[in-house]
């Protein structure tokens, strides 16, 4: 057995089910057909092909696995690293290298240092020299990839090394659960400081619970929703872990967006924020932009911290208690404890509930466009059940306030690093990983111009996909920044000239539908359904001033708290 072919039954036996990448010259070492148990995606760029494993990631809770070429490969997949690394999923980069005694950093051809372009945003980087090795370098890719926090780990293979026989051809390995991690950080009074949660939220009179994406990776979500239903206490979530509880629950207070005031034309910061005198947060990571300068209106706020990983943010987040732990074991103890605690009556927020219902009946035409929040009133009602992938852009701001999400972790986007590009790759990743669910992909303009050519991808394996395009023309929110920093638009910086893009979908293979108002909307996801396949519908949208009125507050550009 050549050592190409035991990697992937090694990476078999970690439940890795589908490689995602571009091969190169080193397929002449490689054909991934060595193990016909895996599948290989062949992707139109790199960046994809680690994408769209960052979605499986997300809903199989395990490590997934991409791969890329010699050289320009490598450089490509840079940035779904990062977005691994800022996202915190335990994504495995495998890259091929030069045959060993060929390896000329920056003088032979194609030959970069694969370590060092990438070590700095990895948890473990590796360059594999001895063929005995491989698979002890991919355990520990594995095991530094599922500590808390997760992030990416990087094994380079030269080309030599996978044509080598396997001398080792021991299959006895240890299956990773789909939820532990290998690795938690424990703090050493860690029941102690569970106890003193207790006590506060006890004390407190209106306590707020602040869930984070890294909550719902451990799969925690009925356990949050038992504590908050036990103290009657409303929660709220960053917008990656939307869907924490039930849209319609009364204690959901929704998703938070530093949009969201002007997105609503209404004070919806301080509906939420203004009443708390506790926050309890649980999972919560300041790279998914809930900032701290969010919750400080209104009442004096004690917090506690319970997450699974050091908080690596103390300039910014300060909690008052810090229980640094398995979340499992720490949400099981306040579950434990709820009977000690006399129940709350929860503040309200009628007035933000009732603006929110407003808006999703609007089906008012607008000849400027449609605009945003009543794609998602169509979405909603056509799909009864539906996960989202959402590109980056001014979009997802709207998306995260008006999505429907049933279900945790159904909201797919980039929180952390926020590249252009994702939503495609998020969007198959996603389809692949929930193959009888109904997956929706949207899009503006600049992003889906940045990787259009993974429509052929999701063609070409046979995905059924709906993907909306929200069009203006422009990257709306760049716009939006050089409106509050110089009250005037460039427009050399941010438009763009009309592209055709149901004629580029169909030249994709995919159907391309282009609709000019809303009513046209739901015929086009009905011609969607019937065609079963991967569909772009581009609509014309909208942003009203682009929600700059009396409620917008820069909060990228005030950095006086």
């Amino acid at each position: 057995m050549k050592i190409a072919e035991q990697l992937q039954r090694y990476l078999y036996s970690r439940g890795v089910r589908n490689i995602f990448g571009i091969v190169g010259r080193e397929a002449s070492a490689i054909s991934f057909e060595e193990y016909c148990d895996i599948n290989f995606v062949l992707t139109r760029h790199e960046m994809s092909a680690g994408t769209m494993a960052i979605a499986v990631s997300r809903f199989t809770r395990s490590p997934q696995v991409c791969f890329a070429t010699i050289g320009p490969g490598i450089t490509n997949l840079v940035t779904p690293i990062a977005t691994a690394a800022l996202d915190r999923y335990p994504l495995i980069v495998l890259g091929a290298q030069l045959e060993t005694d060929e390896i000329d950093f920056n003088n032979a051809h194609q030959c970069v240092d694969n370590i060092s372009v990438v070590k700095p945003l990895t948890k473990f980087a590796y360059e594999v020299r001895d063929p005995n090795e491989t698979i002890s370098t991919l355990e520990k890719a594995i095991c530094a990839s599922m500590t808390q926090p997760f992030g990416p780990s990087f094994v380079s293979l030269p080309v030599n090394i996978l044509t080598s026989e396997a001398k080792n051809l021991t299959n006895k390995v240890t299956p990773p659960s789909a939820v532990e991690s290998f690795y938690d950080m424990r703090c050493s009074d860690y029941e102690e400081k569970l106890r003193d949660i207790v006590k506060m939220i006890e004390s407190s009179r209106n306590p707020l619970i602040v869930v984070g994406d890294a909550a719902l990776r451990v799969g925690e979500w009925n356990r949050i929703k038992h504590i908050a239903e036990g103290l009657n206490v409303p929660v709220v979530s960053s917008y990656s872990a939307k869907g924490v509880l039930p849209p319609e629950h009364p204690l959901y207070y929704g998703a938070i967006t530093p949009y969201m005031d002007s997105v609503l034309g209404f004070p919806a910061i301080k509906s939420i924020f203004d009443e708390p005198d506790m926050l309890l947060l649980v999972g919560y990571d300041l790279v998914e932009h809930l900032y701290p300068k969010l919750w400080t209106t209104g009442n004096p706020k004690k917090i506690a911290r319970l997450c699974a990983f050091t908080n690596n943010t103390p300039r910014e987040v300060k909690p008052d208690i810090d229980a640094v732990g398995p979340l499992r074991e720490g949400l099981q103890y306040l579950e434990d404890h709820i009977s000690e605690i006399s129940g709350k009556e929860p503040y309200g927020i009628a007035k933000l509930k009732s603006k929110f219902k407003e808006l999703a009946s609007d089906r008012k035409e607008h000849a400027a466009g449609i605009l945003p929040h009543q794609i998602f009133s169509v979405l909603n009602e056509h799909f009864s059940d539906y996960i989202l992938a959402n590109d980056v852009g001014l979009h997802r701001h709207t998306s995260a306030l008006f999505y429907r999400a049933n279900n945790p972790l159904d909201f797919v986007t980039s929180a952390g690093l926020s590249s252009f590009g994702t939503g495609i790759p998020l969007g198959i990743g996603s389809k692949i990983a929930n193959p009888s669910r109904e997956v929706v992909v949207i899009c503006g303009d600049g992003g889906l111009l940045s990787n259009i050519g993974e429509l052929e991808t999701a063609a070409r394996i046979g995905l059924k996909l709906t993907v909306v395009l929200f069009s203006n023309k422009s990257s709306g929110l760049i716009e939006r920044y050089q409106m509050m920093g110089h009250n005037k638009i460039n427009p050399s910086t941010v438009r763009m000239h009309p592209v055709n893009f149901a004629k580029i979908a169909e030249g994709c293979g995919c159907l391309g539908i282009k609709i000019n108002s809303l009513d046209e909307f739901e015929p086009a996801l009905e011609r969607a359904d019937g065609h079963g396949g991967v569909t772009l519908i581009e609509a014309p949208i909208h942003y009203p001033n682009l929600y700059i009125n009396e409620f917008t507050k820069n909060y990228h550009l005030d950095h006086t708290s």
